[in-house]
């Protein structure tokens, strides 16, 4: 009996060791948790920081409103402090254009845009005129004589008319008729013609190939220049007549501007008429005195 003890351990010894050994372990771990509680935040690593920064500066792009300043654009038509009126546009230098400004010029060259429209009898205000009349309306037809009193002079006139012809702008309209000969020689079909530079260089050969003769048949060209017409049917607003005389007997005198004033009463009642005497004796000047005045239109003379 006393042999088979010695052998063994006691069950006793063996609760205190565990008991030892649990009591140690918890009194290790609790003095860790202490130790990481009671720590300076100081003495913390940095790395427990970093993701509440992130977060923040994440939640401020989301929130943020980005803002675009606005392109700085200038209209075409504001580049003059002149109101939109019967003449012509100034020729003035063009500003160098803006950073990252709209070319505004573009669109208003595109048909049908808002910028391109204008009034139908009316043009911005420019420098450019024949023989001292201003060419500002949309709508122009030129009457002008070459018949065999012009000779020594039409080549004046021809370069004159070239010259205005082309100063026309893109949104104006014409049309050419001269007379003489015992005819009208036109440069079109009846129909104004749209100032491109295309037409405008055709309309300048048209003049260059004319020669003057024959007489004078003022009554009809201005009768077929008040017929001419654009392609929505409107009669110009502005007939230029150069003349250098009428072939007419002294009773015919007074009673021209009268047959000229009724018969724009029915064909044009709202077109201007401006006459200019080349080299015109006192009594034609008289009847192209109230040819202007009877239409509401102005009168030149050119002396030699």
């Amino acid at each position: 009996m006393e042999h088979r003890m010695r052998g063994s351990a006691p069950a006793g010894a063996i609760s205190i060791w565990a008991w030892a050994v649990s009591i140690i372990f918890h009194a290790l771990l609790l003095a860790g948790l202490t130790l990481v509680k009671f720590t300076p935040e100081k003495l913390r690593p940095a790395i427990t920081q970093t993701p509440a920064a992130r977060i923040t500066r994440i939640r401020e792009i989301v929130h943020s409103s980005f803002v675009m300043p606005k392109p700085k654009v200038k209209s075409p038509l504001a580049q003059t402090s002149q109101p939109v009126s019967d003449r012509l546009p100034l020729q003035v230098a063009a500003a160098p254009p803006e950073k990252n400004a709209f070319d505004l010029g573009r669109l208003a060259a595109k048909p049908g845009s808002a910028l391109s429209k204008l009034p139908h009898n009316k043009i911005s205000s420019a420098e450019s005129e024949f023989f001292g009349s201003p060419l500002g309306a949309r709508k122009i037809c030129f009457l002008v004589d070459c018949s065999g009193s012009m000779h020594g002079m039409f080549q004046q006139v021809a370069e004159r008319l070239t010259s205005s012809v082309m100063s026309l702008q893109p949104d104006q309209y014409f049309y050419i008729i001269l007379f003489g000969r015992d005819r009208l020689i036109e440069n079109g079909n009846g129909q104004l013609i749209r100032a491109t530079g295309r037409a405008k260089s055709e309309a300048c050969d048209f003049i260059g190939r004319v020669r003057p003769g024959g007489r004078t048949n003022a009554l009809a060209a201005l009768k077929r220049a008040m017929e001419i017409t654009d392609s929505r049917g409107r009669k110009p607003a502005v007939i230029f007549f150069l003349t250098d005389g009428f072939e007419l007997l002294p009773d015919d005198n007074r009673l021209l501007p009268q047959k000229i004033a009724a018969m724009r009463k029915h064909l044009s009642p709202e077109t201007k008429i401006n006459t200019i005497g080349f080299w015109a004796q006192p009594v034609d000047c008289a009847i192209l005195k109230e040819i202007a005045r009877e239409s509401g239109g102005r009168f030149s003379y050119v002396e030699q």
